[in-house]
């Protein structure tokens, strides 16, 4: 926080949305050459590394950009556009900042949408658990499975993790599926070992977010 405090003008607002998010807003810039210099000042000062407990930190940070006029536009729209850019960044990459235009728009009501309905799967219960083996060659035994999260669309079929968790990351939807998960996992160990009971028993792992 104070780094990023650092880089700011005396008209600046920076605020705190939670976790790792932090959002700053800009007045009486001049143009978007104003705003993307103090997102560059931004990556200047996260570059430098944290002092942790006698351990160097290290962070990136990626910087979404919305520029616009308060008279037109709602706070709401402002954070959904900037919001937008940033995903971009981080599909990227690449880069530490992006500004928000029209083709981000799509994809920013794209990921409303499916947001939607990631919320409605929850509710109904369209994850599924799949179990990947893990084989002693020597053997030919499962001495361990792996518990794999997949969400059965009621019209697009089974979707692939790729495809929601990181929007599940983004907007802490991540928390209600990993428990589902846990409890689902949990549930199916129990029955294999009452039914293949083995010594050592089978072993089950599944991945979490951080999270949680």
């Amino acid at each position: 926080g104070k780094r990023l405090e650092a880089c700011l003008r005396n008209d600046d607002t920076l605020a705190r949305l939670g976790g790792d998010e932090f959002t700053i807003l800009l007045e009486n810039i001049l143009n978007m050459e104003d705003a993307t210099a103090i997102a560059k000042r931004i990556a200047e000062q996260l570059e430098a590394p944290f002092s942790l407990e006698g351990h160097e930190i290290f962070v990136t940070a990626s910087i979404g950009i919305a520029i616009g006029a308060l008279t037109q536009d709602r706070p709401e729209d402002f954070l959904r556009n900037a919001d937008a850019a940033m995903y971009e960044v981080k599909k990227s990459g690449k880069a530490h900042h992006q500004v928000f235009n029209l083709n981000m728009a799509s994809q920013a009501r794209q990921q409303l949408l499916l947001e939607a309905e990631l919320r409605r799967a929850i509710e109904h219960e369209e994850f599924r658990v799949y179990y990947q083996p893990v084989v002693q060659l020597d053997t030919g035994k499962i001495v361990e499975v792996e518990a794999l999260v997949r969400w059965q669309h009621p019209q697009r079929g089974l979707v692939q993790p790729l495809e929601f968790i990181s929007l599940a990351e983004e907007t802490g939807l991540i928390i209600p599926i990993g428990q589902w998960v846990f409890q689902a996992a949990c549930q199916q160990l129990q029955e294999w070992h009452l039914k293949y009971p083995s010594d050592p028993p089978l072993i089950m792992s599944a991945n979490f977010s951080s999270k949680q």
